[in-house]
């Protein structure tokens, strides 16, 4: 039978629209079903509790169980092709993908082959977002649907482009972290989340990327309490540092010679000599303009920072707070 704009699934978190041709041989218990059918779109996301739609649930008797056991399930042979408009959101994820799929086996244990491709897409993983470039996801058969990862994205950094690449299965992934230059995973980690080399951290800045490291690896069960402040106000920047680190840093620049604070050791400071926490809240206004609000552990410790961007690699910052105003440019070169 032709099929024309059939939605089989409505659900939350499935919704598929198909077109195609089905064929339905044999017993009418037990026929053989092909079909070759086409997605016209398709929205999946990733719900907390996927597959828990609003489909009803039905009492089924033990006699009419028994007969269903008896039953053979249908074979099928059904090829997918899906040119693009399938949709993946959610947990981070908003994507578009593409491929072919053959479904064969039985209708109650199906077997799936094929890839699947990313048109396009982003994800957010350690409050950043990661562009796709490149890869596929592949099913190789099998009554477990447990696809195959080969993935890539990419986000660029201020001074290097971290690439991300997802392998392993979809039940067990394996996650790498690389860059353009090359560097240490702990090293990327610190200039995509900080912009600062892991020497040049302070105490709350390494617990963050250590945190990172965690999640990164799969190796944290525990909640990342920035990110998740970070979503719930909306803000685009939610970070903890320290007062000395900053007011060094901004010493350090006013004399030309960043990190060697003139009449100071750079030795590292001891745990009593370390400063207390600032908290820097902060979002774009667009493309081009930041602003953000730094709060020290007293009233008085506030700073205000807005940067704009005036072109790809300059940009022009200026903080104040109640003990100073300050403004200079900034620029960063690519080699």
């Amino acid at each position: 039978g032709q099929l024309r704009h059939l939605a089989p699934l409505h659900r939350d978190d499935l919704d598929l629209t198909i077109t195609g041709l089905v064929n339905v041989q044999g017993e009418l218990l037990s026929p053989a079903i092909t079909a070759r059918l086409l997605v016209e779109r398709g929205e999946i996301n990733l719900l907390s509790s996927l597959g828990q739609g609003s489909a009803a649930t039905l009492e089924i008797s033990e006699e009419s169980t028994g007969a269903a056991k008896a039953r053979t399930s249908p074979p099928c042979d059904i090829q997918v092709e899906i040119p693009r408009y399938l949709f993946i959101r959610g947990r981070g994820l908003d994507s578009e993908w593409q491929g072919n799929l053959r479904v064969s086996g039985t209708l109650a244990e199906p077997e799936i082959r094929g890839k699947l491709s990313p048109v396009r897409g982003t994800f957010d993983l350690l409050s950043r977002t990661f562009t796709f470039d490149g890869g596929d996801i592949e099913f190789a058969g099998g009554t477990k649907i447990n696809p195959g990862l080969n993935l890539k994205m990419i986000y660029e950094a201020s001074n290097l482009t971290a690439i991300v690449r997802a392998r392993g299965t979809a039940a067990k992934p394996e996650i790498k972290l690389e860059s353009t230059p090359p560097m240490p995973q702990d090293e990327v980690l610190a200039q995509i989340l900080f912009a600062k080399s892991t020497s040049d951290l302070s105490r709350f800045e390494a617990l963050q990327l250590a945190n990172g490291l965690r999640e990164l690896m799969g190796k944290g069960e525990g909640l990342d309490v920035l990110t998740t402040m970070r979503k719930a106000t909306g803000f685009d920047v939610l970070r903890l540092g320290s007062e000395d680190s900053e007011k060094d840093t901004r010493r350090s620049d006013q004399a030309g010679n960043v990190g060697n604070i003139p009449g100071q050791s750079n030795a590292p400071q001891t745990l009593d000599e370390e400063s207390a926490p600032t908290l820097e809240a902060g979002k774009y206004i667009n493309d081009s303009i930041y602003v953000g609000v730094e709060q020290g552990m007293t009233q008085e410790d506030t700073a205000v920072r807005v940067e704009i961007e005036l072109f790809p690699n300059v940009s022009v910052q200026g903080s104040t707070s109640q003990e100073s105003s300050q403004i200079g440019a900034g620029w960063k070169m690519d080699y």
